[in-house]
């Protein structure tokens, strides 16, 4: 048969006729074709990477000498763990661990971009939590190429210096143990400190030499000394976040000790953080962060007294013996949590207020906060900044994942304190109203476009293996 009457043939057999001027064979013939090339096509999707195969995939990419490769297959490794899956199992990267592991060791010693250097840090954490506690040998193996990162000068890679300290602070305190602990907190407190002397140092020598210059020098200084904290802010801030987050693990009278410090109190930068401007009005996150602190800080200084009743300049010159630094503190909370500055957005300054509220309920009227979290398997509800804190910093890391975190990350449950989970998809299973726009109510939504994608892409990945039927 000529391709012509094949084609002819199969239009009526589409059709629904019968091609009379063609045998049973030719038909069949008509058929072999149709099904192995001429099957309507459907939008290629990629393939979810829960398979060895895919796993396999990915390991390959992280091997690859052009960046551009590494880097995608990080970014694919991170949504591997931040996929929403049936159990833990799912999540397993078992037989290509010791390969992923050797090759993440590379590139967190000399990044070739600040991009892959993020990344990179990025998936330290996500296989921090996948491993769990106890895990010294995973935690001293990247313990000094993360602080190397954190330290270092390379103009290119400073960007990654506040992720890199993020992913430290959280590796000990998942599987770094209790001296790690100690030391690591020490470290984070030590960058805060210094970082702030440092911007100081440097806002002093540029107001001095402006004296003794025309005006082009003047101008050319003054921009210099505003790019400086700017660069620097980044760290400062996840300094402070990481502080934070291994203080949780000490008890109060040793934050108590800690936040009054030897000479300079930590409440110091933590101030310079709340009042810091860039000129831009992108400084709300890094407000937020100090302000979180410092409530933080008087929760601890509130518990250390045995919820008395202290005043808050009472809390406050408990953590810090300069009670200029702790009025300044107070006022600056109350006005922010007020700001009404046409400098940022309107969406940026609802947001600002809205956080400096809480915030302000707690650390002037002794409110302490309220939030109700949805995931699968429970409801937590959250009192204390101090949970908030912890509840931030994994939904950070787990992204979309971290809805069902908590039955596929052991540790994240150890950690959040629940004991059993239910056989619920979205908390216990009860009939609370869900407000719209609330953040309960984009968790949930978020958590179920993913777990839609999720499931047609294991539906394309059995159409592209061909276990289907027609």
């Amino acid at each position: 048969m000529g391709k012509k009457s094949k084609i002819k043939a199969l239009q009526k057999k589409i059709g629904g006729e019968t091609a009379g001027d063609s045998s049973d064979e030719e038909l069949d013939d008509v058929s072999v074709t149709h099904t192995t090339d001429e099957r309507p096509t459907t939008p290629v999707r990629s393939k979810a990477p829960d398979s060895v195969s895919s796993v396999s995939e990915l390991v390959e990419k992280l091997t690859d000498k052009r960046f551009t490769t590494r880097e995608a297959g990080l970014d694919l490794l991170i949504k591997h763990f931040q996929s929403s899956r049936a159990n833990s199992d799912d999540l397993s990267i078992e037989g290509y661990q010791d390969t992923i592991l050797t090759h993440l060791q590379r590139i967190v010693r000399k990044p070739f971009s600040a991009k892959e250097g993020k990344l990179c840090a990025h998936l330290l954490s996500l296989i921090g939590l996948h491993l769990g506690p106890d895990e010294d040998e995973f935690f001293k193996n990247f313990e000094k190429p993360l602080r190397q990162l954190v330290d270092g000068t390379n103009p290119v890679l400073q960007d990654v210096r506040g992720p890199a300290l993020s992913c430290l602070a959280l590796l000990t305190y998942i599987c770094g143990g209790v001296d790690a602990g100690y030391k690591i907190w020490s470290y984070c407190e030590r960058i805060l400190k210094e970082e702030a002397l440092a911007v100081r140092e440097s806002d002093s020598e540029h107001s001095g030499s402006e004296d003794d210059s025309d005006d082009d020098d003047q101008s050319q200084s003054t921009q210099s000394s505003t790019e400086r904290p700017s660069s620097s802010v980044s760290l400062r801030s996840a300094a402070a976040e990481a502080w934070v987050l291994l203080a949780t693990l000490r008890t109060p009278e040793e934050v108590l000790a800690h936040s009054q410090g030897e000479g300079d109190s930590i409440l110091e930068p933590l101030l310079e953080l709340l009042q810091f401007h860039d000129g831009t009005g992108n400084n709300i996150e890094v407000k937020v962060t100090a302000g979180k602190a410092l409530a933080f800080l008087w929760e601890v200084a509130s518990e250390a007294e045995g919820g008395a009743g202290a005043s808050p300049t009472e809390l406050g010159t408990s953590l810090c013996s300069d009670p200029n630094t702790v009025q300044q503190i107070l006022e600056t909370i109350k006005q922010i949590s007020k700001d009404s500055s046409k400098r940022i957005s309107k969406k940026d300054r609802k947001e600002q207020r809205a956080e400096f509220r809480v915030i302000e309920d707690f650390v002037l009227k002794g409110e302490p906060p309220e939030e109700s979290l949805r995931m699968q398997g429970a409801v937590l509800e959250l009192n204390s900044f101090k949970e908030l804190h912890i509840v931030e910093t994994l939904r950070t890391v787990l992204g979309t994942g971290f809805h069902s975190a908590l039955r596929l990350y052991p540790v994240v449950k150890d950690v959040l304190g629940v004991e059993y989970l239910t056989d619920h998809m979205d908390g216990a299973g009860d009939d609370n109203k869900v407000n719209k726009g609330s953040s309960a109510d984009k968790t949930r939504s978020n958590y179920r476009k993913q777990d839609r994608k999720y499931r047609q892409m294991n539906a394309d990945t059995m159409y592209d293996a061909g276990d289907y039927e027609d």
